[in-house]
């Protein structure tokens, strides 16, 4: 299940990429999920049921030079934590393809006493290099948000605004 999930969402990230012109900052929160986010544009939006029991909502702004993700994952039944974060990570970048380089795992402590734990990580491949967020909200959801800028014309510094742009509700 992890594999198939967040491969598609990286699919997403490549296969799209079309020129557009940048525009203002558009803050987003979509309806659900709990969190906000600034993307270049305005995102498009896109529901995958990847299986009875997995329902993927993916944002996306694409350009020439960059992609910009938001993603929101429901389950039927509780998962575990660990497995997802680790799996869920590990998946998208591979189906990049690229390498992780480095990954830092972190609790957050949100405003309202809740616990969730977070992964942020970077990757780089032949074609393109990024950063992410990877957050466990609960065992029944995940959020990932990422971008990539595309070599050799993409601008890192697209990608680190809109990963620093994340925002978990009450953090």
């Amino acid at each position: 299940m992890i594999d198939r999930r967040f491969g598609r969402f990286a699919a997403l990230a490549v296969a799209v990429l079309v020129p557009s012109a940048v525009s203002a900052e558009v803050p987003f929160a979509p309806a659900k999920g709990g969190y906000t986010i600034v993307f270049p544009d305005k995102p498009q939006e896109k529901e995958v049921s990847l299986s009875p029991d997995v329902k993927e909502t993916v944002y996306s702004v694409n350009r020439g030079d960059a992609a910009f993700l938001a993603g929101f994952t429901e389950y039927t039944q509780d998962m575990d934590i660990e497995k997802e974060l680790v799996g869920d990570v590990q998946s998208f970048v591979t189906s990049l393809p690229a390498q992780l380089t480095e990954r830092k795992r972190t609790i957050v402590k949100l405003a309202n006493g809740t616990m969730v734990q977070q992964v942020e990580f970077t990757f780089e491949g032949e074609k393109s290099a990024g950063r992410g967020v990877a957050v466990m909200t609960t065992p029944r959801s995940s959020i990932m948000i990422a971008g990539l800028a595309m070599k050799p014309s993409g601008k890192p510094a697209d990608v680190d605004e809109f990963v620093k742009s994340f925002k978990l509700a009450g953090q």
